[in-house]
């Protein structure tokens, strides 16, 4: 039959079905696009990584006696395993903090290895102090999308019939998740999209209960926005190449933009200090002009590449401003990197 519904998802459920929820999904596959689809800020320089191992270990100085639970160095999605060898490298020279720590990874994925213990899930890491390090991880998370569409909100949903997949609007009328921003939702406009990602809710309320009651530090990285926000951030990239999200399904990287509003309301909710930052003006307070020259000494030959490599980490024309960076601490000292 011409046009047949043959079925629909939510778009939350339609992102986990191409990323994570079967052994041929996206993020679950050995041959995830890391390198191939897209370049995270770990491949583009061992700076990146280098510095972020820096911070750690100065929490952990600045910690004193209250470091000594902290016991746990855990990266939330690890990707090929460039950050984590990158760090590494960083944590050896520091026997303290090196041999303090015992090393985990949470990711869906069973082909990674960092060295350290892998985890499918956060419920079988460790009961003691996390220091806890995600870069791109939240930008992965399946999302919702609800649409102002005749005066009522309806849930974005996609369709599949005989000709392929689409977007539609939701039959019913949608109750809006209480996480959305209010004024967001009372300014509603014909066609205006809010988004809502579950998720993180589930982990700001995770790593903000661990953090208050065993100690340690959280730094997430990501693309996103500080304050509420509207619109479709949907995207699909293959092959480094922006793609339509509903082509290529499971051979796509999807993603939204975090709701860095969300998580750090929740995570303040369960009683943690959150410190926020554009990620070009917390690796200029790290000291990555300082370690780019550094390697330029040591390899005049790749100046060139180093100079890009941290301009298009640091230029607000690049990831410097797209790109934030998020503290979750149960202490309200502000931490390195975070000075306005």
């Amino acid at each position: 039959m011409a046009n047949a519904n043959i079925g629909q998802l939510t778009v939350e459920a339609y992102m986990r079905a191409c990323l994570s929820a079967h052994p041929r999904s996206y993020y679950r596959r050995k041959d995830t696009g890391l390198g191939r689809d897209f370049t995270t800020a770990p491949e583009i320089s061992q700076m990146f990584g280098e510095l972020l191992a820096v911070w750690f270990i100065d929490a952990y100085q600045q910690m004193g006696q209250q470091a000594e639970s902290v016991r746990a160095f855990i990266e939330l999605g690890v990707g090929r395993g460039s950050m984590a060898k990158d760090m590494a490298r960083v944590f050896a020279k520091h026997p303290t903090f090196n041999q303090a720590m015992t090393y985990h990874s949470v990711d869906i994925n069973d082909h990674v290895d960092t060295g350290g213990k892998h985890h499918r899930q956060a419920s079988t890491l460790p009961r003691c102090g996390w220091f806890v390090v995600a870069n791109e991880f939240f930008d992965s998370l399946p999302t919702r999308q609800f649409i102002y569409h005749r005066g009522a909100w309806r849930e974005r949903m996609v369709i599949a019939n005989d000709k392929g997949l689409s977007f539609a609007l939701g039959t019913e009328v949608a109750t809006l998740p209480s996480g959305l921003d209010e004024d967001d939702v009372q300014e509603a406009r014909e066609q205006m999209c809010l988004e809502y990602t579950p998720e993180l809710d589930v982990w700001g309320a995770l790593l903000a209960k661990q953090l208050c009651r065993y100690g340690g530090r959280a730094l997430i990285i990501d693309y996103g926005y500080q304050a509420p926000s509207s619109g479709d951030s949907l995207r699909a990239i293959r092959r480094g190449q922006f793609c339509h999200p509903l082509t290529h399904v499971g051979d796509a990287d999807l993603s939204v933009a975090v709701n860095f509003a969300q998580l750090a309301a929740c995570a303040r909710r369960h009683g943690c200090y959150v410190f926020q930052q554009e990620q070009g003006a917390f690796l200029r307070q790290l000291g990555i002009e300082a370690r780019a020259q550094r390697l330029i000494k040591d390899n005049p030959h790749k100046q060139a590449a180093i100079d890009m490599a941290c301009y298009r980490l640091t230029s607000t024309a690049q990831m410097g401003s797209m790109f934030k960076v998020m503290c979750l601490s149960p202490d309200k000292t502000i931490p390195t990197g975070f000075a306005k």
